[in-house]
This record gives structure tokens, sequence and C-alpha cells, in this order.
């Protein structure tokens, strides 16, 4: 994302506006980026940190819901020695916990799980529109552009149809890149899902009991609304 808004901003935009708007969706990319990566994703703090051990094959009565708005029994973590929360999954490669377990990627070397979901999802919408309106007012120039005289005024004439042809088809293979899994992320949001219950039988099926009123709600909380409170 960075490579592509900068050629744009220095060799392809021709107004200041369309730089405005390109700077700001890269600091808002990388935000979020920032975020997901350094923010806790909703680590349970194993046994070892807390000194209380459970055994591994024992079941456990937790709350769930706001408020403790209900009980349940949940299983302990054969690794961790913790009960585990519900729709929450144990990270191979993190070696903890993670409420509302998501994935891990290996992209950002981190887990995205309940307190994290929202700025990784942010950062995949983000940055497809961010792709999305380089690639058109990058397309808009090239359509524009006069190529016969940009290559008679020399090597800045050329640079400038590179630039831009360049920017054009390096911002549209960021935005296929993006764009999917932007999509598939306001999916789950509205739906309420991650996307280890769509990869786990009958997961999608429990998730429906942690859903609000509507898509919307739900969207808006998983999105915008309060992040839950750090347990580390």
């Amino acid at each position: 994302a960075i490579f592509p808004a900068t050629v744009f901003c220095t060799s392809v935009a021709t107004d200041m506006i369309s730089v405005c708007v390109a700077l700001a969706l890269l600091f808002l990319t990388l935000l979020m980026l920032t975020f997901a990566v350094t923010c806790d994703p909703g680590i349970v703090p194993p046994a070892h940190a807390t000194g209380q051990w459970h055994s591994p094959h024992q079941l456990v009565e937790t709350t769930v819901g706001g408020g403790g708005a209900g009980t349940c029994q949940v299983h302990v973590c054969h690794t961790c020695r913790v009960p585990r929360p519900p729709r929450s999954s144990h990270c191979r490669y993190c070696d903890v916990c993670v409420t509302e377990f998501d994935h891990h990627c290996g992209v950002l070397g981190s887990c995205v799980g309940e307190r994290t979901f929202r700025f990784f999802a942010l950062f995949m919408q983000v940055g497809a529109l961010l792709g999305a309106f380089v690639f058109a007012r990058s397309l808009m120039v090239v359509m524009a552009m006069d190529f016969g005289h940009h290559f008679s005024e020399g090597h800045g004439g050329r640079w400038h149809v590179v630039a831009t042809i360049g920017s054009a088809v390096y911002s549209a293979m960021l935005g296929c890149a993006t764009f999917g899994e932007a999509a598939l992320y306001v999916s789950y949001a509205c739906r309420g899902l991650t996307q280890k219950d769509m990869v786990t039988a009958g997961g999608w099926r429990k998730a429906e009991l942690y859903r609000r009123s509507n898509c919307l709600a739900d969207c808006c909380c998983r999105l915008f609304g309060p992040m839950p409170e750090s347990r580390v």
C-alpha cells in the first residue's frame, strides 16, 4: 500500500485533493495495521501467569454474556490449564488461548481475536478502498494523457507515463488481493462470525447464540463498539 500511494502522490496526482485523500487512506491503513499487530487480541492468561491451575479433564462453570447474563460449562485448555471461554481457541503459534479466536495471521505475525478483529477487518477494508481510489485516479490520468507530448519531454515525461501506468497496475493488484478479504470480513462482522466458526463443524450455529438483534447491530458493535477489556 505504501509504494503505490507514494508513487501516486509524488508523480501521478494532478490535484491536491487526490493527494490528501490518498494520504489519509494510507494513514488509516497503517494505523489499523499497527493496532492489529500491537494490541492484545484477547489473550486468556495461562495458569503459570495467574497461579490458578485446573485439571485438563474437568469442566468449569463460567459466566457468559454482558453482566453475567448466563452461565455455561467450559473445557480446560490442556496446554494453558485454564478454563477456555466460549468461542476461544489455543493458538499453537503464540502458545496462548485467545477469546473469539479468528485465525493466526502469518503475515502480521499475531492472532486476530476478540479485541483485534475490528482492526484487522478495517485494515483490509481501508486498504481495499485505497487501492480502488489510486487505481481509479491513475486510470483517469492515463486516459487523459497525451503520450506523444510526454515522451517528447525527455526523462521527466517518460517517468510520468511509466509511474502512472505502474500505479494503476499495482493498485489494481492491491485491490484484487484485498477486496475479497475485505468483503468477507464485512460479512463476518454482520453475522457475528469468525473465520474459525466457518471452518469448524457446527461453529456458525454456536455463534448464533451470541448474536445481537440484527446484522447492522452486529456489524457496528464488532467494528465500532466498545473494545472488550484486556485480561493481561
